[in-house]
């Protein structure tokens, strides 16, 4: 049973650690999304003729602003889901965190 001083001192010491690392988590992902996002580009760029490279495209840039605007976006009600490939995206960055954090 911790007291509330004890409770307190842990907050002030270890929020300051927190945030710090989910700040480097946060610009981590940007920076990943970013990577990601030029290299499709890329792609699409040597490959113009493929229209579902060019939609993807698209996809993965929606989905790359709403990462900077903020860590809980949430689709409006009514949006259809990302594709399988924007799930897999989100598993490899689901990893990342994981392993950035232990």
């Amino acid at each position: 049973a911790d007291t509330f001083a004890q409770r307190a001192q842990f907050y002030y010491q270890e929020r300051p650690q927190l945030l710090s690392l989910l700040q480097e988590l946060y610009d981590t992902y940007l920076l990943l999304a970013d990577r990601y996002c030029q290299s499709l580009h890329k792609h699409h760029r040597h490959n113009p003729g493929t229209t579902a490279s060019s939609e993807h495209l698209s996809v993965t840039e929606d989905y790359h602003s709403d990462a900077e605007s903020s860590l809980s976006y949430q689709l409006p009600p009514g949006q259809v889901q990302a594709s399988p490939q924007l799930n897999q995206f989100d598993e490899i960055i689901a990893e990342l965190v994981i392993k950035n954090v232990e």
